[in-house]
């Protein structure tokens, strides 16, 4: 089911962003507050709260991948359940995708996942890699 896998993907990735935004939001203000109030921590509670900021953030950006994976699944055109090997969208459709890919993140995009890249890089890449498959044929392909 195309549409369940995209509200899907895209539950999760709005899921992530709020989260990342807003507990970010919150630890920061916190410890800036405490500082203003002239109630700063020691050194190692300090340490161990940006830790754990960091590790919410880093969990947040994890969901990224999965979530645009399974957005994947939106654009294959499907009969009985099974793929089809075309795309529920046209060539001028799927060549806008790509160039807004390459406009957001640079034409290193082309490459598609590369090690030590961001997750955000990395699930661009893998939508460019996806969209420039041959497999896939757009739905207006002869």
């Amino acid at each position: 089911m195309p549409g369940l896998d995209l509200r899907c993907g895209s539950n999760t990735l709005r899921r992530s962003h709020i989260a990342l935004s807003e507990l970010s939001e919150k630890k920061w203000v916190a410890l800036f507050d405490q500082a203003s109030a002239g109630q700063t921590p020691g050194r190692g509670t300090l340490a161990e709260q940006f830790a754990t900021i960091q590790h919410d953030q880093e969990a947040a950006w994890k969901d990224l991948m999965p979530a645009v994976a399974l957005s994947t699944y939106s654009l294959i055109k499907y009969d009985e359940g099974k793929p089809t090997g075309r795309l529920r969208i046209t060539k001028a459709q799927r060549r806008a995708l790509k160039r807004q890919l390459e406009e957001t993140f640079g034409p290193s995009v082309r490459k598609g996942m590369q090690v030590g890249q961001t997750y955000l890089r990395a699930a661009a890449g893998g939508l460019y890699s996806f969209l420039e498959n041959p497999k896939w044929h757009a739905s207006d392909a002869a």
